[in-house]
């Protein structure tokens, strides 16, 4: 299978990555983000743990972890809405840029958003 990738121009989509409570429904929280064209898609691995520290003691915790696909240009305002309606007092809100991106898929992205 013969993949085209977008050679001749830089790609525009990012990824962020993100977490959010393992208890918690994710359905109505992502769905405003598609609604409201910021990000394309959402996929969730449903458990992981995470283990970090606050106010000097480690936790470990159940989460769910988040990848976004959306484009460069909606991150500032995609962040800026993560940030006010996510349930933790700090956010994970991490931006990874692609260099390549599948044409018919980038396509896609910047079709919809």
């Amino acid at each position: 299978m013969d993949m085209k990738f977008e050679q001749n121009r830089k790609s525009n989509v990012a990824i962020v990555l993100s977490s959010y409570p393992g208890e918690q429904s994710l359905d109505d929280f992502l769905k405003f983000f598609v609604e409201q064209k910021l990000i394309a898609c959402a996929s969730v691995i449903p458990e992981c743990i995470s283990l970090f520290s606050w106010n000097s003691v480690v936790q470990n915790e159940k989460e769910q972890l988040i990848l976004m696909k959306t484009l460069k240009n909606k991150l500032k305002v995609l962040e800026a809405l993560w940030v006010e309606k996510h349930p933790y007092e700090v956010p994970e809100f991490l931006i990874i840029s692609t260099n390549k991106v599948n044409e018919s898929y980038g396509r896609w992205i910047e079709e919809i958003l």
